[in-house]
């Protein structure tokens, strides 16, 4: 499988399992990422789909040669490249990292999408890159638990069911190695699946001295919307989370 597409019907139940050193702090798994980092100013791409097919989509940031007034963005279907003309002259980039952002997400058929982690102008062109992290989650037992296994010592705990349509957050459970304090958030992320810090609510928060622990939340019945993302949190334990969500179609009222 080279990517996970989830349907608009149907019941989903999201396995993610870190485990050794790697602890649930709402780090981004499982889609390919490419950070651009020169010169203090840094912005993320990354492939829309959960799997190993965004690792062979490369990037690449071209300077101008003569007046450019804009910056955009262009595919290269032939080669899987994404390509962002700078806007500047040959005398030097003017563009800025919140410009390439807007470039990216502004197309008509977006490839990649983009989020701006520091911005300022970008003071030099990229040659092709390929972006790296994409994994295939498990679905060998069922379409609706795709099962996430982050390799061991690797952070994770950021749950999303898709970027384009509502969601409803259905339940959260999970059993954790050892006591402690584990938080569930919907949090607001941007494009790129970097959370946005300040703006959040917290949907439980449970703290116990037994080992292993189990989590679990009665029904939640809470709409994700496009921009939101579940993050589960822990204070230093590995374990396994399952987060159910069912996809709202048009906004229906469908009472599953």
């Amino acid at each position: 499988m080279a990517r996970f597409n989830f349907a608009d019907a149907g019941v989903y139940c999201i396995q993610q399992t870190v485990s050794g050193t790697g602890v649930f702090d709402g780090t981004r798994y499982g889609y390919a990422v490419y950070r651009y980092s020169s010169g203090g100013v840094a912005f993320d791409v990354r492939c829309p789909y959960l799997g190993t097919d965004g690792n062979d989509i490369r990037f690449q940031l071209i300077a101008p040669t003569c007046d450019c007034f804009t910056t955009f963005a262009v595919y290269d279907k032939s080669l899987r490249t994404l390509r962002v003309h700078l806007k500047g002259s040959s005398a030097g980039i003017t563009a800025t990292a919140a410009e390439v952002v807007a470039a990216i997400n502004g197309m008509d058929r977006p490839v990649l999408f983009a989020g701006v982690v520091t911005n300022g102008t970008i003071p030099a062109a990229l040659a092709p890159v390929n972006l790296a992290g994409g994994a295939d989650p498990d679905i060998s037992a069922s379409y609706a638990m795709p099962k996430i296994t982050l390799p061991a010592n690797t952070n994770g705990g950021l749950i999303l069911f898709d970027q384009t349509r509502p969601w409803k957050l259905i339940s959260v459970g999970g059993e954790f190695a050892g006591a402690g304090t584990y938080q569930v958030e919907l949090v607001n992320v941007d494009k790129a699946l970097n959370v946005i810090p300040g703006v959040s609510i917290n949907l439980m928060e449970q703290t116990d001295s037994t080992a292993p622990y189990q989590l679990r939340s009665s029904r939640l019945d809470i709409p994700i919307m496009p921009g939101q993302a579940v993050r589960v949190t822990s204070d230093g334990n590995a374990g396994t989370i399952f987060v159910s969500g069912t996809a709202i179609a048009a906004l229906d009222n469908i009472a599953d």
